[in-house]
C-alpha cells in the first residue's frame, strides 16, 4: 500500500473522550478473560437464565466440568466441537470447554436445514455434535449420511438447567404439565455415540488445560464471505481477545463488575457471541440470556433485572418502539443501546431514545473482523423522566412532552481503537481514493481474521498486505467519519448508470407507510437492468392516507421517487409482499429477491442481465462522479452474509393477471409465504 492519502488519521481528533487510539491485548488465549472474570469477581452473577442464577464460580465449574466429560469423550487440542443450541446454558458451557482444552468451536444456526447442516460439518470436520433434543432428527439424519465425520451426538435439554421448582412442576403426573413438557422435549433414542448433556458433567476434577497458542483457531464462524459461497472464518483466540478489548475501550464509562447485559441475540451469530458473551466477560458483566426474541419477556426481563446495556438488531428496536405495552414498562435502567447487522431507520432511533431516555449507535463489522470495526461515537442524550402513560393514550406511541433530540448523521461511526480504515479503488485495491469518494472499504487491525478455512483462494482475494477488502462500498469525509454506499455486488447498472440500491431504500423508507422496503436490479433487455422495489406496508398508515389499491401505493411511491432521484434510479415497478426474505440476524436478503426475479424473467432479459452486465470497475472508472454524487445512507450490514440457500417468497405483481387485485393491507395476510428469520 502506498503512504496514506490522508496523511494522519482525521478520526483520531473526533474520537469521544478516554477512547484510546490503541489498545493493549493481552497475549492470553480467550479463556483468560473467563479466568480473570472468575478470579476478580466469583460470587458476582455471570448467567442469568429463566429465572436460574449463576455466579462466576458457578459458571467456571459447569464448564470445568463439561470440559473434563468432552475429554472423556474422545475431544482433543485442535479438533472442532460444533454447537447447535440457542441461546441457553449449555451453549455458553459448552463454548468456554471446548476452549479450555484447545478445540475450536464450530457456532451453528439453529434454523439451518439438514443439507445445509451437512456442509457445514463435512466442511469443518467436527466430530463431534452439541444440540438441543428437538433439533436431534436433524443431526441424526446428517450422522447417517456417512457424508461428515460426526461420530458423537451430546444432547442438552431446555428443563435441564430452569429453577428447581420449574423442574418439579414438570415431571408432576400431570396432562398439562405431560403437553408442556412435549413441547419442549423430545425423546432420544440410546445408541452408543449417544449422550446427554448432563452425563457428561459427573467428573468434576480439574480438567486437562494444555497451552493454548493465542493465534490458534478458537471460532470457526461460517458466513457467505464477500462472494456469496459459504465458507467458514477463522476467528483466532487473539482476533476475539482483541476485538472484546476494543469494545471495552469504546465505552470506559462502563464499570469492570457492574454491569448487565441482554443477550437477546443468537450466540450462533458473530455480533451475538461478541456482544452477549465475550465482551460482558470481559468486562465481568452479569448476561442476561433470552432464548429467543418475545418482546413481552424482552420487557419483564428488563423490568426484573434492570440491565445497563441492550445490543440488538433494528427488527427489535422498531418491535420496542411499536408495541403499547413498552410505554407500561420502565426502561429508564438502560443506558446505551447497540445496533448492527443493517440499516436503523432514524424515526426508529430516535422514537426508542425518547422513551428508553438513553442513546442507541450504530455500528459496523464483519464475521471476519471478529466482528467489530466501527462505532459511532455516543451522543450526549439527557434521560428524561417519563410518567406513566396510560394505555389509551400509549397507542399514539410518541411521548409527551419530550424535546426532539439532536440531528443523526447515517454514518457508520470511527474505526475502534487499534484499527485502520481506508477506502480504495474499486477495481485496484493498491490505489486509495481521495477524502469524500467513495471506494472499496478496507480494514486493518488485531481483529481481522486470519483466512478462511481450508479455503486459500477466498483467502487471497479478500486480504491485501494485511488489509481485508470488505465488499462494501464506502467514504470517508474530512471529519473521519464513515458511510456506507452499499454492497459492491448489490450494485445495479441501469442503462450504463450505477445505481446503489440503499440510497434508493433511504427515500422509500422515510414513506410514513412503508414500514421495509428491499431495492434489486431486474433483468431488462434494453436497460440490462431497471430498478424494482419490494415494499412491506404499514396497513394502518396506508388506510390514514387514504391509500387504497396497490397500483395506488406503488404510484404513489414512483412520484415521491421521481421527485427525489435521477430518472435512472427511480423504480420501475413495485411489489408490496407480506414479509421481505432475511438471512443473518434479520438482514434483508438482497440477493433472494434478484435471483427469483432472474428466475422469472424472459431468456432474452435474463441474458442481458447476467452476461451483458458491464464490469464494475470499467463503469466507475468511465464515469467519475457519478459515484462521488451518492447522497450518505446509514449502515446497511454489520458483516459480509449473503442468504444463498433461503427459499422465496410466493409473489404477487401488477402483471400476475390470473390474480385479483389486492390491497396492499391485504398483502400482509399470512397467505403470502416468507422466511423465518434468526432468533
Amino acid at each position: 500500500m502506498p503512504p496514506s492519502a490522508y496523511g494522519t488519521k482525521p478520526w483520531l481528533s473526533s474520537y469521544p473522550p478516554g477512547v484510546p487510539a490503541d489498545v493493549d491485548i493481552p497475549d492470553v488465549p480467550l479463556t483468560g478473560l473467563l479466568d480473570a472474570a472468575t478470579a476478580n469477581h466469583p460470587h458476582s452473577p455471570a448467567l442469568t437464565y429463566l429465572g436460574r442464577r449463576f455466579t462466576w464460580a458457578d459458571l467456571d465449574a459447569e464448564v470445568n466440568a463439561f470440559a473434563r466429560g468432552l475429554t472423556g469423550a474422545g475431544v482433543g487440542h485442535g479438533d472442532r466441537v460444533a454447537v447447535l443450541l440457542p441461546n441457553c446454558p449449555q451453549n455458553v458451557f459448552t463454548f468456554w470447554a471446548a476452549l479450555r482444552i484447545g478445540a475450536a468451536v464450530v457456532e451453528l444456526n439453529t434454523l439451518s436445514p439438514a443439507p445445509e447442516l451437512q456442509g457445514q460439518l463435512a466442511d469443518c470436520g467436527a466430530r463431534i455434535v452439541v444440540t438441543l433434543d428437538r433439533a436431534y432428527d436433524r443431526v441424526a439424519q446428517v450422522r447417517d449420511s456417512g457424508a461428515t465425520e460426526i461420530t458423537d451426538v451430546v444432547v442438552a435439554s431446555m428443563t435441564e438447567y430452569l429453577p428447581l421448582l420449574d423442574r418439579i412442576s414438570l415431571r408432576l403426573p400431570l396432562p398439562g404439565a405431560r403437553r408442556t413438557r412435549r413441547g419442549i422435549t423430545a425423546r432420544i433414542p440410546k445408541a452408543p455415540g449417544i449422550h446427554s448433556f448432563r452425563s457428561l458433567l459427573g467428573d468434576q476434577s480439574p480438567p486437562p488445560q494444555p497451552p493454548v497458542d493465542p493465534q490458534a483457531p478458537a471460532v470457526l464462524q461460517y458466513t457467505s464471505g464477500t462472494t456469496g459461497a459459504p465458507r467458514a472464518a477463522v476467528l483466532s483466540h487473539r482476533n476475539l481477545v482483541a476485538n472484546a478489548m476494543q469494545c471495552r475501550a469504546w465505552l470506559p464509562q462502563l464499570s469492570e463488575g457492574s454491569e448487565c447485559v441482554v443477550a437477546v441475540l443468537p450466540l450462533h451469530h458473530v455480533y451475538g457471541l461478541m456482544l452477549s458473551l465475550i465482551y460482558p466477560t470481559a468486562m465481568a458483566a452479569a448476561v442476561l440470556l433470552l432464548p429467543r426474541f418475545d418482546l413481552e419477556e424482552l420487557l419483564d426481563v428488563i423490568d426484573d433485572h434492570r440491565p445497563g446495556l441492550l445490543p440488538a438488531v433494528p427488527p427489535i428496536f422498531r418491535a420496542i418502539v411499536d408495541d403499547p405495552r413498552s410505554r407500561l414498562h420502565d426502561l429508564s435502567c438502560l443506558r446505551l443501546g447497540l445496533s448492527g447487522a443493517m440499516r436503523l431507520p432514524v424515526s426508529v432511533a430516535e422514537r426508542f431514545e425518547r422513551l428508553a431516555g438513553c442513546p442507541v449507535v450504530e455500528g459496523y463489522g464483519m464475521t471476519e473482523t471478529s466482528p467489530v470495526t466501527h462505532v459511532n461515537p455516543i451522543p450526549d442524550v439527557a434521560r428524561t423522566a417519563r410518567a406513566d402513560i396510560p394505555a389509551d393514550v400509549a397507542a399514539s406511541q410518541e411521548p409527551a412532552n419530550e424535546q426532539p433530540p439532536a440531528e443523526r448523521t447515517p454514518s457508520i461511526g470511527l474505526p475502534v481503537p487499534s484499527t485502520e480504515a481506508r477506502i480504495v479503488s474499486l477495481n485496484d485495491p493498491t490505489v486509495e481514493m481521495a477524502v469524500g469518494l467513495p471506494g472499496e472499504l478496507a480494514i486493518c487491525g488485531p481483529q481481522v481474521f486470519s483466512g478462511y478455512w481450508r479455503d486459500e483462494e477466498e483467502t487471497r482475494r479478500v486480504l491485501h498486505d494485511g488489509w481485508l477488502l470488505t465488499g462494501d462500498v464506502a467514504r470517508m469525509e474530512p471529519d473521519g467519519l464513515f458511510y456506507l454506499v452499499d454492497r459492491k455486488k448489490d450494485l445495479i447498472i441501469s442503462g450504463g448508470y450505477n445505481v446503489h440500491p440503499a440510497e434508493v431504500e433511504a427515500v422509500l423508507q422515510e414513506v410514513p407507510w412503508v414500514r421495509e422496503v428491499a431495492v434489486v436490479g431486474v433483468p431488462d433487455r434494453h436497460r440490462g437492468e431497471t430498478v424494482k422495489a419490494f415494499v412491506v406496508a404499514d396497513d394502518a398508515a396506508l388506510a390514514l392516507a387514504g391509500i387504497e389499491t396497490p397500483a395506488d401505493a406503488a404510484g404513489a411511491l414512483i412520484e415521491i421517487a421521481e421527485g427525489r432521484l435521477a430518472p435512472y434510479k427511480v423504480p420501475r415497478s413495485v411489489e408490496f409482499r407480506a414479509e421481505l426474505p432475511r438471512a443473518g440476524i434479520g438482514k434483508i436478503a438482497r440477493r433472494v429477491l434478484r435471483a427469483e426475479e432472474i428466475a422469472a424473467a424472459r431468456p432474452a432479459d435474463r441474458a442481458a442481465a447476467v452476461f451483458g452486465e458491464p464490469d464494475l470497475d470499467m463503469l466507475a472508472a468511465g464515469l467519475p462522479g457519478r459515484l462521488g454524487g451518492t447522497a450518505p445512507v446509514a449502515d446497511e450490514e454489520w458483516d459480509a452474509e449473503d442468504p444463498g440457500t433461503d427459499p422465496g417468497l410466493r409473489s404477487y405483481s401488477d402483471s400476475d393477471t390470473d390474480q385479483p387485485q389486492r390491497s396492499p393491507a391485504a398483502m400482509m395476510e399470512p397467505e403470502v409465504d416468507g422466511v423465518e428469520g434468526e432468533r
